[in-house]
């Protein structure tokens, strides 16, 4: 999961660089042993945000944004991709260093400055669901009692159905790790984010070395034919297409997922028509060593699925895992790079694991 975390340590929360902070809530995506053995209560998060996202990629499959207040998340969203992130966490007062001297954003004329930050985390909640982020991937964190009572009476007055929101608490701890630990468990979340994940990933490769676009060795030339050219425009093109294919939210019903599904493996097969061949590696001399064995396997995979998904019902029954495993199978063949695995390899391959083979991807 990406997770968008906007607090501003203000309150009677622990100091902000401290485990004590961090353990509560997110002791679920990483062990109370990372964060105890490997986080430096030292550091100062209020200084540099950047030291949990470095923690967390270091330490996990999982990424956390740390924002600080409104003006962090705005400047953030403002070319904001909504494929970036799946999980919002926002505390509801974020007073604590915001720039009182910075216009208040557009269409809060009018309210002073500081009873605005107060508040600020539900100008974010809306702001979000304006931009399409779905309710259920979204929790404000409250504080103290007093704070939760103000909190359901503006909910009230509002008019507004009371949003995922969690008290400051032992309690309220327990019961948001358990919602964060729901959507972890979610399969259809985790295959999504493999899937963006490996598109940004591996466009940013072939952009960067044409060469790395490796499925031009499976196009054969057709006698009679123009040789079909595999261009770099193509395959970002291809992999854009991919990266949006599956929506933010996951269709209530199990058919409506399977079809979204069957038709994500139809567009990650596509490429594979005619002029693929999983033997023409092969045939070319100047292509050899352990690939010249492994892209025909990787290659017949893809053709034959390719096929099935064309001309009958063969896979139609698909689920997470085998979504994701045809996804690896599909990117290793298509494209080149020297990372293995790579990141959004784990995330994929963490849906076909249980115990401790996902604790050691996750590391």
């Amino acid at each position: 999961m990406n997770i968008v975390w906007i607090e501003d340590f203000g309150g009677t929360q622990p100091l902000p660089a401290n485990s004590k902070t961090l353990i509560p809530l997110f002791q679920g995506l990483l062990s109370r042993e990372i964060f105890i053995n490997k986080w430096d209560d030292d550091d100062d998060l209020l200084a540099n945000t950047n030291l949990l996202s470095d923690f967390f990629n270091e330490h996990s499959t999982h990424k956390i944004l740390l924002l600080r207040n409104v003006f962090d998340y705005l400047d953030h969203v403002e070319n904001r991709d909504t494929a970036s992130h799946d999980i919002y966490i926002i505390d509801i007062n974020l007073t604590q260093g915001a720039d009182l001297q910075r216009a208040l954003p557009d269409g809060m004329e009018g309210i002073e400055n500081p009873a605005f930050h107060r508040k600020a985390g539900f100008f974010i909640y809306n702001h979000l669901i304006r931009l399409g982020v779905p309710v259920e991937h979204i929790c404000l964190l409250t504080g103290e009692q007093g704070s939760t009572i103000e909190f359901n009476a503006h909910c009230r007055d509002s008019l507004t159905p009371r949003p995922i929101a969690f008290e400051k608490s032992d309690s309220g701890y327990t019961a948001f790790r358990g919602w964060l630990n729901g959507h972890q468990a979610n399969d259809y979340l985790a295959l999504r984010r493999a899937v963006i994940e490996g598109c940004y990933f591996l466009k940013e490769i072939i952009k960067s070395d044409e060469f790395a676009i490796q499925f031009r060795v499976f196009i054969r030339p057709e006698q009679g034919k123009p040789s079909r050219d595999v261009t770099l425009e193509e395959m970002c093109d291809y992999l854009d297409t991919l990266r949006q294919f599956l929506p933010e939210t996951r269709p209530t019903e199990v058919a409506g997922t399977n079809r979204i599904y069957r038709l994500f493996v139809r567009a990650l097969a596509h490429e594979w028509e005619s002029q693929a061949d999983p033997e023409y590696p092969r045939n070319q001399p100047n292509y050899g060593g352990a690939d010249r064995r492994l892209l025909p396997t990787l290659g017949w995979i893809m053709k034959n699925v390719r096929n099935w998904m064309s001309h009958n019902n063969a896979i139609n029954n698909l689920d997470a895992r085998n979504v994701a495993f045809l996804f690896i199978v599909n990117m290793r063949a298509m494209f080149r790079w020297d990372v293995a695995p790579a990141r959004f390899e784990k995330q994929a391959l963490a849906l076909l694991t249980t115990g401790d083979a996902r604790a050691i991807l996750s590391t």
